[in-house]
C-alpha cells in the first residue's frame, strides 16, 4: 500500500525519476520473492523511459532487475541482452550503487547459466559472486551466493564443491545450511 502511494505521489508531483525508482525497488523485491512476471510487468511499464534515458542510476537498476526477472521466467535471450548490456555499461561508466546491483546481476547470470546447463560459466559467475558478496557485510547476498554455488555444484554432481560451499555458509544462514547438510 505505502509503496503504491509513494509512486502515486511522485507521479502527481511530476517526479518521473523518483516514481520510476520507487517502482524499480518494488520490482527488485518481486525478483527476490520470485514473482518474476510482476517484476517484468513493472519494468515494462517504465521501459520506454529507460531506453531513451541517458546512463543513470535507474537505468542500471532497470536493466539488472529486468534481466533478472527475464532469467527467472526462462527468457534467456532477453535476460542475457539486459544483463550483459548493464555489465558493459557499469564497466564503462560506473554509477552510484553499481557495486550493489552488480551482486544481483552476478546472481542472475549464475542462475541463468545454470538453467542453460552451462556449468563452467555458472561456476565462474558464482565464484565471482561469492568473492564480491564476501567482501561486504551483506549477509543476504552472502547467503544467496553460497546458495547458487551449492546448486551449481549439485548440478555438476560435485558434492565436494557443495560441501565446501556449505562449510562457509553456517555463519551466514545456519538453518538453511543445516537443512542442506542433512539432505
Amino acid at each position: 500500500q505505502r509503496g503504491a502511494a509513494a509512486v502515486a505521489l511522485a507521479e502527481r508531483n511530476a517526479d518521473r525519476y523518483g516514481g520510476g525508482t520507487l517502482l524499480l525497488f518494488r520490482c527488485w523485491a518481486q525478483v527476490l520473492t520470485q514473482d518474476f512476471a510482476a517484476a517484468r510487468a513493472g519494468c515494462a511499464s517504465i521501459a520506454s523511459d529507460q531506453e531513451q534515458a541517458p546512463l543513470s542510476f535507474p537505468r542500471h537498476l532497470w536493466l539488472t532487475v529486468d534481466g533478472a526477472a527475464a532469467a527467472g521466467l526462462g527468457d534467456h535471450e532477453s535476460a542475457l541482452e539486459r544483463l550483459l548490456t548493464v555489465r558493459d555499461e557499469m564497466d564503462r561508466q560506473p554509477q552510484l550503487l553499481d557495486w550493489y546491483w552488480g551482486l544481483l546481476q552476478r546472481w542472475a547470470l549464475a542462475g541463468l547459466w545454470l538453467s542453460r546447463g552451462e556449468l563452467e560459466r555458472a561456476r565462474k559467475e558464482g565464484d565471482l559472486l561469492v568473492t564480491n558478496a564476501s567482501a561486504t557485510a551483506e549477509r543476504t547476498w552472502q547467503a544467496l551466493a553460497w546458495d547458487v554455488n551449492a546448486r551449481i555444484a549439485l548440478a555438476g554432481s560435485c558434492l565436494v564443491g557443495c560441501v565446501t560451499g556449505t562449510k562457509a555458509c553456517p555463519a551466514v544462514a545456519p538453518t538453511y545450511c543445516a537443512n542442506l547438510q542433512n539432505d
